[in-house]
């Protein structure tokens, strides 16, 4: 167990008020946390004070004696010190007094700070000190015994054994007015609004890579959340089922067997909002196959999967003996008539095939044109990311297919308008309302 360390400027009421008869907050804290070494820091008047009658020590040695622990006691002198009210001139003296202090330190040593004693400009340079360290030093609150602002006398005559004996606090059991001030650092506040505008951006390995940095009691629910939305960022299924059980949030619209599907195509909307085209472009082929499978099957009665196969990549793959002989093999040697019919076997299925089979099997004009116009979008910018050295830009998408890129998520969109998904469920506003259910956690 490591060592409890105690640094605390002296004020007008340490060691024992005698207005009250009450500890001060510097005997206070000693009292409640019994630590190993205090580090006493004195300005011209309290160390006046302090070599008059040695108070401060006397109090410390007869706390020791009556609870029965010991602690050792380093005075900082600062006899030059008059003007106690500057702001910069602590921040500054403090936050090197403390570094020092911390490199004398072991891991499991725990760092006290009293900011109850002291002058104003003293506590709260003390407290900003501590903000920015990201709360590596507990800082200690003394209330007053009647709960409000201790009144300051000069005393002129301060007898401190006298003090001692009279001191209410020596009765047990004592009064704990000890408060530790718990807020969130400066740094870890700063820490959370760059997390927002990463979520907002949809960097969540960002986002989950600055979290890892707050404090773990804190934010560690926070940690997992944005855990939660890397893995469905990453179409991590094993992951988001893990993470929504434990966390008790279900971020996925979408249920079934479509699922899949459709957290395919919100990835890849984010992908344009990012502004990364190439994987846009890259994307595409992958979803039009699917989309273009599953609209075959609901919109236009045919069910391919009775004529395919998986490979050992599990890449779908017509399957020749199934498919020999039925509608779609006539649909496809008549598209492929030129090349002396469809060959099947070992053929891997192409959105090209589909949007032939989708062309047949459905009188829809604008599903038709939907399919045309996906198709050959893909067909003209394919190549483009895979192939090609070239900057991947909006004017270049509009070049190669005439198009904007937002107008080929729209044509998507659309698409899916011709699949049995149920239509409360696809919502294309998903991945906001998950950032938004971040955004109230942090």
């Amino acid at each position: 167990m490591g060592r409890k360390i105690l640094f605390s400027p002296v004020g007008g009421t340490d060691p024992i008020a005698e207005t009250n008869l009450r500890d001060g907050s510097l005997l206070h804290i000693c009292r409640k946390y019994h630590p190993d070494l205090v580090y006493l820091y004195l300005s011209g008047e309290m160390l006046e004070h302090h070599k008059k009658d040695n108070r401060y020590c006397y109090c410390l040695d007869k706390l020791q004696e009556a609870e029965n622990f010991k602690m050792t006691y380093e005075i900082i002198e600062r006899g030059s010190l008059i003007n106690v009210s500057q702001y910069d001139f602590f921040y500054r003296e403090f936050y090197k007094i403390l570094s020092e202090i911390r490199e004398t330190m072991n891991e499991d040593d725990e760092l006290l700070l009293n900011i109850a004693s002291g002058t104003p400009a003293m506590k709260s340079s003390l407290l900003v000190i501590q903000q920015i360290t990201e709360g590596r030093a507990k800082c200690i609150q003394v209330i007053t015994p009647i709960k409000a602002r201790n009144e300051h006398v000069d005393i002129k005559n301060y007898n401190v054994e006298r003090l001692w004996a009279l001191d209410e606090d020596n009765k047990t059991p004592f009064e704990d007015r000890t408060e530790v001030v718990n807020c969130p650092s400066l740094v870890s506040l700063k820490k959370l609004e760059i997390i927002k505008e990463q979520i907002s951006k949809y960097e969540y390995q960002a986002a989950v890579s600055i979290a890892n940095t707050l404090p773990k009691e804190t934010y560690g629910r926070l940690v997992k959340v944005l855990k939660l939305a890397k893995a469905r960022q990453d179409l991590n299924k094993t992951e988001i089922d893990k993470l929504s059980k434990e966390l008790e949030i279900n971020v996925l619209p979408v249920t079934g067997t479509e699922q899949d599907l459709f957290e395919y195509a919100l990835n890849l909307e984010n992908k344009l909002k990012k502004g990364d085209l190439a994987d846009f472009i890259r994307g595409i082929t992958p979803i039009i196959v699917d989309l273009f499978e599953l609209i075959l099957r609901d919109s236009c009665g045919l069910d391919i999967s009775g004529l395919t196969l998986r490979d050992q990549y599990n890449s779908l793959k017509w399957d020749g003996k199934k498919i020999a002989g039925t509608e779609a093999k006539s649909i496809l040697d008549q598209r492929y008539q030129s090349r002396g019919g469809f060959q099947a076997a070992e053929a891997y299925v192409l959105s090209d095939h589909l949007e032939a089979l989708i062309r047949q099997k459905t009188s829809d004009q604008k599903l038709k044109k939907i399919v045309i116009d996906l198709r050959g979008i893909e067909k003209r910018i394919r190549n483009m990311a895979a192939h090609e050295i070239c900057s991947v830009t909006n004017s270049v998408m509009v070049k190669r297919t005439g198009y904007q890129a937002n107008y080929i998520t729209g044509l998507i969109r659309k698409a899916f308008k011709y699949t049995n998904l149920d239509k409360n469920s696809i919502d294309w506003n998903s991945y906001q309302k998950m950032n938004d259910k971040i955004t109230d956690i942090i």
